[in-house]
């Protein structure tokens, strides 16, 4: 409801209503006139003077709102009587109050001078009864105003008095002004709710536009990857093949490998032992293709639980050193003796921050790949970029493959095959390259720092792979080469297109830092 619908109840409420005085009042004499007795008398005064008292009561709030909001003034300045009750004083309320005690008993007189009121008639009667209502209205409204009057609080919530045709003509300006400016605000807030939800409709726009481009290149990739396949299924077939019979020693004859890769085109993933046993069924008996869906599930099973295994054991190792686990911790200080009688090479600062690690390297080629690579050990020299891959692996290390190892985590026997770093090792490869061009070597190892490890057949893998102890001699060799030796600029510069590739996180580092300040 506005102001001005609550104005028009105000201005009919704070007065008197005459007319529908008239049935209640005419009620009254119709029985005093019926029964004219002195005892009904003055149980009717009474009557009607409850009657008065509750119908006051009404007017009372109405005029209390008129009272204390300066919105509804010009009520008052309709209304002589409103005015002076806002307005007047204790004194002239006073007088007012008992003037109309004094008007009410002289208009009243008539009746007490009769016997009763059957006496007047009925129209008397009538005419008594309304004049006692509606002096009541006048008694009650400048009673009200004595009161506020005497607690000191008949003006305005601001303290201001009623000044008539300036108090609501002030208040009126300022309740625009304000109205104005809330529906400026408004306006404010629905362009800014506007513009949010036209930046939120872009961004979604972009990110299902990037999702869908996201689906149509690995579709492209995927249809791609068959036709690859397609035109010739050897390097896949050899793939899945070396990964089901080295990698986990599951003995498949060449047809079921082969029945595999043409289902995953030459992929190492995407397949279950159920599909496998659906993709066998038909081409061998029933009970053999069960045996090797078997086979492959306990397998999978057997790799996976090996995975979580040594993933955790490296997680707990990390949180005891968080600047790196033990083995990265050995081979920097060999690094830091070898360095020190080569000094053509320079060791890149492990001064990045990650969530994996509070002292790292972390590098990206954004306009080749769109994710940093964490790498554990780079050297720029002579020889061009030396990237470490550092394993704290335990146990006899088995190389099958590049891809295959198997590892006999206790030495007693029971070796269970598992995934070698090199997929790992290539992505650093790729990345590295892109950032220091095509005509500077960058050599990748695969160092396996812990003391308790066995390595065997590492002739096997493409990827050079060095035990702690033997890698300063790795490192000799790699530098008596003399193959695109780097003179001292050149070193340089590669070492510094490597640093303005780093990916940093000041305020993580900023929050390590302080934490180890505290605990020192």
């Amino acid at each position: 409801m506005s102001i001005f619908d609550s104005k028009r109840d105000v201005r009919r409420d704070v007065k008197p209503q005459y007319i529908k005085l008239w049935l209640p009042c005419g009620i009254l004499a119709v029985i005093g006139t019926l029964i004219n007795s002195e005892f009904i008398f003055p149980l009717l005064v009474v009557g009607t003077w409850a009657l008065a008292a509750g119908m006051n009561s009404e007017l009372i709030k109405s005029w209390e709102q008129v009272r204390d909001d300066k919105l509804y003034a010009d009520v008052a300045d309709q209304d002589k009587f409103i005015q002076f009750t806002l307005g007047g004083n204790l004194v002239t309320h006073i007088a007012f109050e008992c003037g109309v005690i004094a008007v009410a008993a002289i208009l009243c007189s008539p009746i007490f001078n009769h016997t009763g009121i059957g006496s007047v008639g009925f129209i008397g009667a009538a005419l008594f009864f309304l004049i006692l209502t509606v002096s009541q209205y006048y008694f009650f409204m400048v009673g009200r105003a004595i009161f506020r009057d005497v607690e000191g609080k008949n003006h305005y919530p601001d303290g201001s008095d009623y000044i008539p045709g300036v108090t609501f003509a002030e208040a009126y300006k300022q309740y625009r002004q304000e109205q104005e400016e809330s529906t400026k605000r408004w306006q404010e807030n629905q362009a800014k709710k506007a513009a949010e939800e036209a930046r939120k409709a872009e961004e979604e726009k972009r990110a299902d536009e990037e999702l869908q481009k996201a689906r149509e290149a690995s579709e492209s990739a995927r249809a791609a990857h068959i036709a690859e396949y397609e035109r010739d299924k050897g390097p896949g077939r050899k793939k899945v093949w070396e990964w089901l019979n080295i990698g986990w020693n599951l003995d498949f004859p060449d047809e079921v490998c082969d029945i595999i890769a043409d289902y995953t085109y030459g992929r190492t993933e995407g397949i279950t032992g159920r599909r496998i046993k659906m993709l066998l069924s038909g081409v061998v008996p029933d009970n053999e293709a069960a045996q090797y869906a078997r086979k492959f599930d306990s397998m999978n099973f057997a790799v996976r639980k090996l995975r979580s295994e040594e993933e955790d054991r490296e997680a707990i190792a990390a949180q005891q050193n968080p600047l790196g686990v033990e083995g990265e911790a050995n081979v920097n200080y060999m690094l830091k003796w070898w360095l020190s009688s080569h000094p053509g090479y320079i060791m890149v600062a492990s001064d990045c921050f990650s969530q994996y690690s509070a002292s790292c390297i972390r590098l990206a080629a954004w306009d080749f790949m769109r994710e940093p690579q964490e790498i554990d050990h780079l050297l720029v020299g002579p020889a061009g970029v030396i990237h470490i891959e550092t394993k704290d692996y335990i146990g006899s290390i088995d190389v099958q493959t590049t891809t295959y190892w198997r590892r006999d985590k206790g030495n007693n026997g029971q070796s269970v095959p598992f995934n070698s770093p090199a997929f790992q090792v290539n992505r650093h490869d790729a990345v590295i390259k892109h950032i220091v061009g095509p005509d500077v070597p960058v050599h990748a190892v695969i160092c396996l720092a812990n003391k308790n490890v066995e390595l065997l057949h590492a002739e096997k893998s493409e990827i050079p792979i060095v035990c702690l102890r033997d890698m300063e001699t790795y490192l000799n060799n790699l530098d008596s080469g003399e193959a695109n030796r780097l003179d001292d600029a050149t070193v340089k510069k590669v070492y510094q297109q490597i640093e303005d590739a780093k990916v940093r996180n000041s305020k993580k580092r900023a929050e390590y830092e302080k934490t180890r300040a505290d605990k020192r």
